[in-house]
């Protein structure tokens, strides 16, 4: 599947209720606009790397994270939060402070 293809399909996943995310615990995430490039940009300064083109384009033309396997992908700044209201950057930095694996995205 191409990249197109994939934003796509995920479009078309955030879009249905029904299908936003997998879990079935918690209520479905409401929408959230797309993030800017300037906030994608802060978080890869505040992570110390750079995202993928791919998961870029899914942050500034997809949505700002509620959307995706399990509980929904997190946002960064002014997205979907995690469970206890930590955005990407700070969900990552929480975790490297318990031993989490530098560069893998929670």
């Amino acid at each position: 599947m191409n990249e197109i293809k994939l934003l796509d399909e995920l479009r078309a996943r955030r879009a249905d209720p029904t299908r936003r995310i997998d879990a079935d615990t918690v209520p479905v995430p409401p929408l959230y606009e797309p993030a800017s490039a300037t906030i994608v940009s802060e978080t890869e300064r505040i992570l110390g790397a750079n995202f993928s083109s791919l998961l870029s384009a899914v942050y500034t033309t997809v949505g700002n994270g509620g959307f995706g396997p399990g509980m929904g992908l997190i946002g960064v700044e002014g997205g979907y939060p995690d469970s206890d209201g930590r955005f990407l950057s700070e969900k990552y930095m929480f975790l490297r402070e318990q031993g989490w694996k530098k560069g893998l995205l929670p």
